[in-house]
């Protein structure tokens, strides 16, 4: 079923799901080179040569699917979100998987209807960090189109020249560094607001604002071709979390912590019961 969700500036990874953890099959995609011994000659070779680049996007329709499988008993698929959105090295205590990713650089963008997603998310998920690596963004319709039309080529491929063009450009390693407006903003004005604790359940799915804002502000720069964060796009940057803050908020703001709570609460929606 997720066979065709995985692409990687346009190569195939369909190998990377062959595993029933997809969790592993993220590794997988990433993994790095293993070395083994010749039976033969007892010399040490390389037994998998890996993937050497270590960028991965997914492009999963029905997140559904994935919240489903981080319910199943030593499923690692939760862990690996979890630490793939730390930067640290993917590599799973399983009996199965022996494989590892060094340096990963991991990006997903995934859909859900709001039904689906406060049926499947689970209160493990949002206690544990799960949720809170995720920027969540509500989208709906506001209009009717019954015959809609494809998106001008024309205009579309400006788009794409422009990303292809900043993409190239960045191959290489650079640091990201903040100019002095935005360390005095940061420090006196912004950072003290978005690290504070917040209660409840709202409170664990946005309590990563700080690194999520600044995440979000190195792309704006980097997308602006520039290597200094500059106030515009830290203003970016904040702008986005707060569309993604108040998506929280309209997604789990009335949701109870307590599972008994939530079902008694669900059943009376449907209207007066004794």
């Amino acid at each position: 079923k997720q066979k065709t969700a995985y692409d990687v500036d346009g190569r195939d990874c369909s190998a990377a799901v062959c595993s029933s953890d997809l969790g592993e099959g993220i590794i997988y995609a990433v993994r790095d080179s293993q070395m083994g011994i010749d039976k033969k000659t007892g010399e040490e070779i390389v037994v998998d040569p890996g993937v050497e680049d270590k960028r991965l996007f997914v492009a999963d329709e029905e997140f559904a699917g994935a919240m489903a499988q981080t319910k199943r008993d030593g499923n690692t698929l939760s862990m690996v979100i979890r630490t793939a959105w730390d930067g640290d090295t993917l590599d799973p205590l399983t009996k199965t998987s022996k494989i590892k990713a060094t340096n990963p650089h991991i990006g997903w963008v995934s859909h859900i209807t709001l039904f689906e997603l406060n049926a499947r998310l689970s209160e493990v998920e949002i206690f544990n960090g799960y949720a809170n690596r995720i920027l969540w963004v509500c989208a709906q319709r506001k209009k009717l189109v019954a015959w809609p039309e494809p998106m001008d080529p024309d205009r579309l491929s400006v788009f794409q020249r422009a990303l292809t063009r900043i993409i190239s450009a960045n191959q290489d390693k650079i640091i990201i560094k903040p100019d002095w407006q935005v360390k005095e903003l940061w420090a006196d004005v912004h950072y003290p607001v978005l690290s504070q604790d917040k209660p409840g359940m709202l409170g664990c799915i946005t309590n990563r604002a700080e690194a999520q804002v600044m995440r979000l502000a190195m792309i704006y720069c980097l997308l602006d071709q520039k290597q200094i964060i500059s106030v515009d796009h830290l203003d970016a940057a904040l702008a986005f979390w707060q569309y993604c803050a108040d998506s929280a908020a309209f997604i789990f703001g009335g949701r109870q912590s307590d599972n008994v709570s939530q079902q008694i609460l669900d059943a009376l929606k449907n209207g007066p019961m004794t």
